[in-house]
């Protein structure tokens, strides 16, 4: 039984191994993420649009691939209520969170935005053009200063501070190259 034991101990220690690489793997922040599924959701589907339009006019190039309700496979995008988005996001910094996109085990889970934002289209569009770079660049860090992608909500539109943000982690074209 002892000899026994002894065999199967390297065995044990691979299958344990590859459990551990496995699971860091899946761990890891996921990809770039370019179609968004807003369950017939019009109101939220309009303001995918509008914001994916404003990035790429402003030179993300990945925003111009955005797609909407494309297939079955993308990220979820739907209205929450505050306590829900606050749940989901339990680390999130913002003084008022108002909308939140996360992922867990390497996949990402969904985008939430504020019930209050309903019926708010320019509101809506900011909030949703801020969430979005989270999905497009995910490893770019808030824009430092202000910007849409800050930690709070600075400002309303695109600035150059975001797009030097963005311009470490993806491809932000040129004046000329737009």
């Amino acid at each position: 039984m002892a000899a026994r034991v002894k065999r199967s101990t390297p065995l044990l220690a691979l299958g344990l191994g590859l459990l551990f690489i496995e699971g860091c793997y899946m761990v890891t922040q996921p990809e770039a993420i370019v179609n968004f599924l807003t369950g017939g959701d019009d109101e939220l589907a309009e303001a995918l649009r509008r914001a994916a339009d404003d990035w790429a006019a402003h030179g993300l190039d990945i925003a111009n691939y955005v797609t909407i309700d494309d297939g079955r496979g993308g990220l979820p995008v739907r209205f929450a209520s505050k306590r829900a988005i606050e749940k989901a996001c339990p680390n999130a910094q913002a003084i008022n969170l108002s909308g939140c996109t996360y992922w867990a085990m390497g996949d990402w889970l969904e985008m939430l935005i504020a019930e209050d934002f309903r019926g708010r289209p320019a509101d809506l569009e900011y909030m949703v053009k801020h969430e979005l770079i989270h999905t497009l660049v995910p490893e770019a860090p808030h824009t430092p200063g202000d910007g849409v992608f800050s930690e709070s909500r600075t400002v309303d539109t695109i600035t150059p501070a975001d797009l030097r943000n963005l311009a470490r982690y993806t491809r932000v074209l040129t004046q000329s190259e737009l």
